[in-house]
């Protein structure tokens, strides 16, 4: 089920710790995520970028729900996403994040479901 509880802090955000640096990012700030030679950058609705280590995998675990891993290194959030066509996500910030054609089919009825239960 897509619920999100607003109580719950560690349920609807994300402890980020880069360094001696650490954060708490509220996951609906995320528009998306990327991974580039094992950093993630997490892109954020205040055009924010935060990056940091992490596995792709560790973080697709944290950031279930909303999350959908559309590419191999790509990680968007549904609450962001504008619109789909030809193996493109469209976010609402702007960016343009690359659908897998191994995924496209998944993704779509994702998106569907997602629509369906706002």
């Amino acid at each position: 089920m897509l619920h999100v509880s607003m109580q719950n802090a560690s349920e609807d955000s994300l402890f980020v710790q880069k360094g001696y640096e650490s954060r708490i990012i509220r996951k609906n700030e995320i528009v998306f995520c990327e991974i580039i030679d094992r950093k993630i950058y997490l892109n954020l609705a205040s055009d924010e970028v935060i990056d940091y280590y992490e596995r792709i995998e560790n973080l697709e675990a944290k950031l279930e729900g909303y999350f959908f891993r559309c590419h191999r290194i790509y990680l968007v959030n549904l609450k962001h996403l504008k619109g789909y066509k030809n193996g493109a996500a469209y976010m609402d910030n702007g960016r343009e994040i690359p659908v897998s054609r191994l995924r496209s089919k998944e993704f779509s009825s994702v998106v569907l479901q997602y629509m369906k239960n706002i």
